[in-house]
């Protein structure tokens, strides 16, 4: 299991967001809806808040906890983010697209029809969390964890999963090339998912 480096927090300011500040740093919000308009965010916990950004882009995320929080359908555009954690938190259709993941923690939350095109993935672990019909296009895994993740359906393309551990997940119905799929663990049972690809026929 990859060690994950936590997000650092300290002295957390309670504030009312009102988004005039270029910067979010050191502080907690809470029972909001906000847009961030790319906004740099550091050292800072969101609670129960729903982004209501359409995208944002050209930004860092760094030492961020959001909890119970819905950052759906974003589009989050050449962005970093980096010891970052997700719990019960909702981001159904949300892109990450060109972006840079870097210590990333995932906890009961849902990421369906989510789409990680051209990332760079490294430290991640994901455990409870749905990713069904999920995509991953040409993206670089290292060192990443995943316990009881949903991936019914989801596709993964030119995207080397050599090393990591699926045999706890769900991978029914899962589109992916040879390639991405060589030196993956998978179950006994996870083997009659996959037998297909092989062009073979089981009686």
């Amino acid at each position: 299991m990859p060690k994950i480096n936590i997000p650092v927090l300290d002295d957390l300011n309670h504030i009312k967001y009102d988004g005039t500040k270029e910067k979010i740093e050191s502080s907690l919000i809470e029972n909001e809806t906000i847009i961030l308009n790319n906004k740099i965010i550091n050292s800072s916990k969101f609670n129960t808040v729903l982004f209501a950004d359409k995208e944002i882009k050209n930004s860092s995320i760094d030492d961020v906890v959001f909890n119970n929080c819905d950052l759906s359908n974003i589009v989050f555009l050449n962005m970093s983010l980096y010891r970052v954690e997700f719990i019960n938190c909702k981001l159904v259709g949300t892109n990450f697209i060109d972006c840079t993941l870097n210590d990333i923690s995932v906890k009961d939350s849902i990421f369906n029809y989510s789409n990680f095109s051209n990332n760079k993935i490294k430290n991640m672990e994901i455990i409870n969390s749905s990713f069904i019909e999920s995509s991953f296009l040409e993206t670089s895994l290292k060192n990443i964890n995943l316990y009881n993740v949903d991936l019914n359906k989801s596709e993964i393309l030119n995207t080397p999963l050599k090393g990591i551990d699926l045999s706890n997940s769900n991978i029914e119905g899962i589109k992916i090339d040879l390639n991405s799929l060589k030196g993956v663990y998978i179950n006994i049972n996870q083997s009659m998912d996959l037998v297909n690809l092989l062009g073979v026929n089981v009686k």
